[in-house]
């Protein structure tokens, strides 16, 4: 037999043995999640208890207003490769009219057409017990104005109606000059609109906010949920309650713990599963009753009478 055969011959034999023997160490895949649509923005990964979806809202054409949400998905791509349920769910232009496209005219009407769009985007991809950010994007006045759309409180009301007609945890990020300038108290809000609704702003209602700052600041807190960190869950329960978010902001940049605004400092903003809320109340103890959005029935011990 030719010399040259048999050493091509050992040669294959020990190249597939390696093959097989590395085959065999090889990590197992993670399987991504992903919707059936022509372009994939980012993947979804089963990952514990927390979900969100962010839903980009520009009103300005400026560069920066693209170059801001493009950080912001950058953010959600980064903390989606990292194991957390997130995805961007559109990226729009709008003023009071709702959506629009650069040929737009601006127009002042009744701030309906926004809650009316909000609600819609609401249900796309919405999963039960996940947490909607809605990441506003443009000029804003000290006066509490924010250009091409109107006063703050008028879009604070139509995006916490929105997430009340959707039962939807809702978190509008606010990226405007002197952003909490004449922003109501969330606690002048409905019950329900409480139990639904938060505020993260860019600044106080004395400060401007610079471009390419707010996208930086998501991805770390996006990311320390993806990675359990506990500097943004102390108690490890999978539930980040809005003074666990301040504490959390506070260590990025001092001071921007105060600019999370919700009903209470316990007031769960990711992770809490709205179904708990779904839930009849029946009282075995006194008289049915109506009961308000935010009762909490405490069970009473029954007592034999033998």
């Amino acid at each position: 037999m030719n010399k040259k055969f048999l050493l091509s011959l050992l040669l294959i034999i020990n190249l597939t043995y390696i093959f097989l023997l590395y085959s065999r160490k090889k990590e197992p895949i993670l399987e991504i999640q992903t919707d059936s649509v022509p372009v994939q923005y980012v993947g979804k990964v089963s990952f514990d208890n927390i979900s969100i979806r962010m839903l980009i809202l520009k009103h300005t054409f400026e560069k920066m207003a693209n170059d801001d949400a493009d950080l912001a998905i950058a953010a959600i791509n980064l903390a989606a490769n990292k194991g957390l349920t997130i995805k961007d769910i559109g990226e729009f232009n709008i003023n009071q009219n709702g959506k629009i496209d650069s040929r737009a005219i601006y127009t002042v009407i009744a701030n309906e057409k926004i809650k009316e769009f909000v609600s819609e985007q609401m249900k796309v991809n919405a999963k039960s017990g996940d947490t909607l950010v809605v990441f506003t994007i443009g000029h804003g006045a000290p006066t509490g104005n924010l250009d091409t759309l109107g006063q703050r409180q008028e879009i604070m009301t139509a995006i916490s109606q929105a997430a009340v007609e959707n039962n939807q945890e809702t978190v509008w990020w606010q990226l405007s000059c002197f952003a909490s300038a004449k922003l109501p108290k969330v606690t002048e809000l409905s019950l329900k609109e409480q139990s639904l609704f938060s505020v993260v702003a860019s600044s106080d209602a004395k400060t401007e906010s610079p471009a390419y700052v707010e996208g930086k600041i998501m991805q770390k807190v996006f990311v320390a949920m993806a990675e359990k960190d506990q500097a943004i869950d102390p108690d490890r329960n999978q539930i980040v309650v809005a003074e666990e978010l301040a504490n959390f902001l506070d260590k990025i940049e001092t001071g921007r713990g105060q600019r999370v605004y919700a009903r209470s400092p316990q007031e769960p903003v990711f992770g809490l599963s709205s179904e708990a809320w779904l839930a009849p109340i029946v009282d075995r103890n006194n008289p049915q009753q109506q009961y308000p959005f935010d009762y909490i029935p405490l069970p009473q011990k029954s007592i034999s009478p033998f």
